[in-house]
């Protein structure tokens, strides 16, 4: 922290007890005044409540640490992308937390349309993996990939198909469904 934080905390400290004294001692509350009346305050009551304070302390910071909402468990995950197949963009998802990978696919355009989407999947650090793809991707239904998973990583990449009669797809929706382990 710096000083002027510092010295910023102690003034807003200072005018927060100014003001609870003149509160209190507003609603008849007896706030003490002198060096003695503090003293037998600390030693009573005052202690009383020290301790109360550090025993919630005691409790609450061990069970705020070890919430399970601080580091959350991974869940079966639904994510969509809709996809231009002639922009040729790679997706990039962290695949290290599931067990299996379904994948669904359909592309939009014309009837004869098609399109192909090409998986990667490899460890951290690793440069081999393993390729799927989904070659003909049409608009008449869905296709769907199932993959068992031990990869890390994983790559989705869209791009227009290498069907010498078939049609540029304008959209490509990939439904990707995420089990957990």
């Amino acid at each position: 922290m710096s000083s002027g934080t510092i010295y910023l905390i102690i003034i807003i400290g200072f005018f927060v007890i100014v003001i609870l004294r003149t509160v209190l001692s507003a609603v008849g509350f007896k706030v003490p005044t002198t060096i003695d009346a503090w003293k037998t305050y600390v030693r009573g009551p005052g202690m009383l409540q020290l301790g109360f304070l550090i025993l919630g302390a005691v409790v609450v910071v061990p069970s705020v640490y070890l919430s399970p909402l601080r580091n959350p468990p991974p869940v079966s995950t639904v994510k969509e992308y809709r996809v231009d197949p002639s922009k040729q963009v790679v997706y990039q998802e962290n695949i290290k937390d599931y067990s299996r990978l379904i994948i669904f696919a359909r592309s939009q355009g014309p009837e004869k349309s098609t399109a192909r989407l090409t998986i990667f999947r490899n460890r951290t650090g690793d440069g081999d993996g393993e390729i799927s793809r989904i070659e003909n991707i049409t608009p008449a239904t869905w296709t769907r990939l199932d993959l068992d998973n031990s990869y890390a990583n994983m790559a989705l990449m869209v791009e227009p198909s290498s069907q010498a009669d078939a049609g540029l797809a304008k959209q490509v929706d990939i439904l990707l469904y995420f089990k957990i382990k």
